[in-house]
C-alpha cells in the first residue's frame, strides 16, 4: 500500500462494523458505524463518499443461494438483492443495526449459549451480504423446526423496523472459537508485539502460559494519563484468580506487573495491564523473537492512530508463534463463544490468512495492524495503524482456519483505554 489511492480502496472495512457499546442505542450510536459521519481520516466529504462508492465490495446471491446445498445449513430464509457501491455499504449497515437490536431481545435469550442454548454467534459476512446464526454441533438437537422459524421472526422483526422484507438469513453449525495461549529477548520500553509469560496459581501448582503483547495505551479515566498496555484477558483464569506477568520469562529481572485480575468486563478478552515503561511502537519483525537483535527500522514500527474509524486494507498479524502473517478482514459476530470459557464475546472480527497460519498457541494477544508507509518530517517511514488484538482461530465449515480478534473500538470502550502515539504524518 504505497499511496494514499490505495488506502482510500481500502478503508470501508472496518468502519462498517467498528462499534463500542453493548446497548444498542440507535438514534445515538448508528452515526458512529457510518465512516461518512464518524470519520476521522484525513480526506474530505467528497473523497469518502467517492471511496464508498467505488471501493464496497459487490454483494453476490450467489454465495447465499450455495448455503442452501451446505451440510451443516439448518434453514435459510429471505432472498439477497444484488447491490454495488454505496447501495451494498448503507445494507452492511443496516445488517449491523439488525445484530445489534437483536442483541438486546428478550425473546431471544433463551437461544444464547451462555443461557443454555445452542447460538454461539451471529453476524453478518462482508462479501455474502446475508445474515448468519452460528449453532453448535453439540447442541443442534435442541432446535425443532419451530424453533429455526422463531428466531427467524426475531430477526425478521428488526428487519422490517429497518424497512427490509423477507431477510436473507442462514442458521448454520458452527465451530466456537479456540484460544490461542501458549521474542525471548527482554525489551524494555516495552513495545507491541512481543513475548510475554503469565503466572498464576491453580490449588498447589504454579500454572504458566505465554502469550503475545498486544499494543500501548493510555487509561481514559485517570487524570494523570496512566500508560499501560493491552493484552488477552484468557492469560489468566475466568475465577479472576490473579497473577503475575513477566517478559520474556518468569524471573526478577523479568517481572512486569503481578496482582493482576482477569476478566475486568466480561464482555471482551482483553486486559488493560498498567506499565509506565512503555513506547509507541508494535514488533513487526519477520523473526517471532526479538532475542539479541537490536531494535531497528525493519523489525518495529510506530504507531499511527485515526480516532476511532479503523483503516483497512491488507490486515498483518504479529505473535510469537508464528511471526508477522497476512490476511484480510471476512466478517464478524456478536456473542461469539470459544470453547472451554462460560462468557460469551460481544463482538469479534474475523480474519483469513493469506500468508502463514491462522494463528497458533502463543499468538494471543498480538497486534492486529495495518502496515502503511507515510511521510513524517520530510522522511519517508512505516507505520503501523492499529484495529485490534489476536484472540484465537476457529474454523470454518469449509475447513480453512481464520483468526478471531478484538477490535480495537470493543477494547477502548470496554476497557476505557486509548492507544497510546503521538506521532503525526502524511499518507503517501
Amino acid at each position: 500500500m504505497q499511496s494514499k489511492h490505495i488506502l482510500m480502496a481500502f478503508l470501508v472495512l472496518f468502519a462498517l462494523f467498528s462499534f463500542a457499546v453493548f446497548t444498542y442505542d440507535e438514534k445515538v450510536n448508528a452515526d458512529r458505524f457510518d465512516i461518512r459521519k464518524s470519520s476521522d481520516l484525513p480526506l474530505n466529504e467528497t473523497e469518502i463518499a467517492e471511496m464508498v462508492e467505488k471501493n464496497t465490495p459487490a454483494i453476490d446471491p450467489m454465495e447465499f443461494e450455495s448455503k442452501k446445498a451446505d451440510k451443516d445449513t439448518l434453514a435459510v430464509y429471505g432472498a439477497l438483492p444484488s447491490k454495488e457501491g454505496t447501495a451494498s455499504y448503507d445494507w452492511h449497515l443496516l445488517l449491523l443495526g439488525i445484530t445489534k437490536s437483536v442483541q438486546n431481545d428478550s425473546d431471544f435469550q433463551k437461544y444464547r449459549y451462555i443461557n443454555g442454548g445452542p447460538v454461539i454467534g451471529y453476524g453478518s459476512t462482508y462479501t455474502g451480504g446475508y445474515m448468519n446464526v452460528k449453532i453448535n454441533f453439540d447442541r443442534a438437537d435442541q432446535l425443532k423446526q419451530e424453533d429455526l422459524d422463531q428466531i427467524q421472526k426475531i430477526f425478521e422483526r428488526y428487519a422490517k423496523e429497518k424497512g427490509i422484507n423477507n431477510l436473507p438469513l442462514v442458521i448454520a453449525c458452527g465451530n466456537m472459537g479456540v484460544l490461542d495461549v501458549q521474542n525471548t529477548g527482554i525489551v524494555r520500553p516495552i513495545i507491541g508485539g512481543v513475548d510475554i509469560m503469565s503466572i498464576f496459581p491453580q490449588g498447589n501448582l504454579v500454572m504458566s502460559g505465554n502469550i503475545t503483547l498486544g499494543y500501548p495505551v493510555i487509561k481514559n479515566n485517570n487524570v494523570s494519563n496512566t500508560r499501560g498496555f493491552i493484552t488477552v484477558a484468557h492469560a489468566f483464569p475466568e475465577d479472576g484468580t490473579p497473577g503475575t506477568l513477566y517478559q520474556p520469562v518468569y524471573g526478577s529481572a523479568g517481572f512486569l506487573v503481578g496482582g493482576l485480575i482477569n476478566n475486568v468486563n466480561s464482555r471482551i478478552d482483553a486486559l488493560y495491564v498498567p506499565y509506565t515503561n512503555v513506547e509507541p511502537a508494535i514488533h513487526v519483525g519477520d523473526d517471532p523473537v526479538l532475542g539479541t537483535k537490536s531494535r531497528t527500522a525493519e523489525n518495529e514500527s510506530k504507531m499511527m492512530i485515526y480516532g476511532s474509524s479503523n483503516p483497512s486494507g491488507e490486515l498483518r498479524r504479529f505473535g510469537r508463534a508464528t511471526g508477522n502473517t497476512g490476511g484480510y478482514y471476512i466478517g464478524s459476530e456478536t456473542d461469539f463463544m470459544f470453547d472451554n470459557t462460560s462468557k460469551s464475546i460481544d463482538t469479534v472480527y474475523f480474519m483469513n490468512a493469506t500468508d502463514g497460519n491462522a494463528s497458533e498457541g502463543g499468538d494471543s494477544g498480538g497486534p492486529i495492524y495495518i502496515g502503511m508507509n507515510v511521510i513524517i518530517s520530510g522522511k519517508k517511514d512505516y507505520q503501523a495503524f492499529m484495529v485490534g488484538i489476536n484472540n484465537g482461530h476457529t474454523e470454518l465449515s469449509n475447513g480453512n482456519n481464520i483468526t478471531i480478534f478484538a477490535p480495537q473500538s470493543e477494547i477502548d470502550y470496554y476497557l476505557d483505554v486509548r492507544p497510546y502515539w503521538s506521532r503525526t504524518a502524511t499518507l503517501t
